[in-house]
């Protein structure tokens, strides 16, 4: 093997054409004699072509070498073994809630997920619902209601809003690939407008009031509650009878993206704040989701 340092070899392909590189890991688009290169570092540094993918107007090429290579496999090995967790969430919000729930010894957990989008992509619930766990989907959005139901059958799928009282609002629904900013929120939907997103389609939707949709499918509190409905996540927090029907776990998006900058995002503290003063303590934050955790989570098993 080449004792030739790869910062060196992305260097001098960073001449010939555009790249990205890491320490193990080098992406290096064909233009200018950048093959030439790739066929150099191959021969030279023990690198091997993973694949090839088109990349604008032409192809790129994926170089990794061999301890890396290795490594890639050993870790999918262990995933076909199942002895690795796969995360079905946004940032791994599914696996820090099962943390939590190891570590207060509760093993049945029930949920209720508010704006689940999604049944599997970016779902914090869907980590679950494959262990056997069953709980409440609530999704506006008609398509993906009916995705819902298709694919987790075991649970509960409802096509309505949710908020702090029982009442008809508008939904607005942006294209596919931003379907998870579709808000009730007009608030929101102008700083999505202004941030160059086109509505697509406006419905009419009824809402109902999180304290009833408890009380109507669980028998005890939910032992997670997953929010994240774009702009109405105080209010419903704000109507939830805490004595009642609190939650074990809340994830909740803490984020604002009501901002002209489309780049810039700000912490709602007083979110937080307020979940705090309900008897629940921070168990972690992925800087967009915040999960928290009841005081009294251990008695939920």
């Amino acid at each position: 093997m080449s004792n030739l340092p790869l910062e060196d070899t992305a260097f001098k392909c960073g001449k010939l054409g555009e790249f990205k590189s890491g320490r193990d890991a080098t992406c290096l688009r064909p233009e200018n004699g950048v093959y030439r290169e790739a066929k150099r570092m191959i021969k030279t540094s023990s690198f091997f072509i993973v694949c090839t993918a088109f990349h604008g107007a032409g192809t790129k090429l994926i170089l990794m070498n061999y301890s890396t290579l290795k490594r890639k496999i050993t870790s999918l090995k262990q995933t076909f073994l199942g002895k690795a967790r796969i995360t079905f969430s946004q940032y791994g919000e599914d696996l820090l809630i099962m943390s939590a729930l190891n570590i207060h010894k509760v093993s049945s957990p029930t949920y209720i997920d508010i704006g689940a989008n999604d049944p599997v992509l970016g779902n914090n619930t869907y980590f679950f619902y494959q262990r056997g766990c069953r709980g409440v989907l609530i999704e506006p959005n008609p398509s993906l209601h009916s995705r819902l139901k298709q694919v987790r059958p075991g649970d509960i799928s409802l096509n309505i809003g949710i908020g702090n009282k029982d009442e008809v609002l508008p939904f607005y629904l942006f294209d596919h690939e931003n379907s998870h900013l579709n808000t009730f929120s007009t608030e929101e939907k102008e700083a999505l407008l202004k941030n160059g997103l086109k509505v697509q389609s406006v419905i009419d939707i009824q809402l109902k009031n999180i304290n009833d949709i408890i009380s109507q499918h669980f028998q005890a509190p939910p032992t997670i509650m997953s929010l994240d409905v774009e702009g109405l996540d105080e209010a419903i927090l704000h109507a939830l009878n805490f004595e009642r029907f609190g939650p074990g776990i809340i994830c909740v998006e803490t984020v604002s993206y009501s901002s002209v900058q489309a780049d810039h995002f700000t912490k709602r503290r007083e979110l937080i704040d307020f979940v705090l003063s309900k008897g629940y303590y921070v168990f972690a934050d992925t800087f967009f989701n915040t999960i928290l955790c009841s005081n009294g989570l251990s008695q939920a098993k």
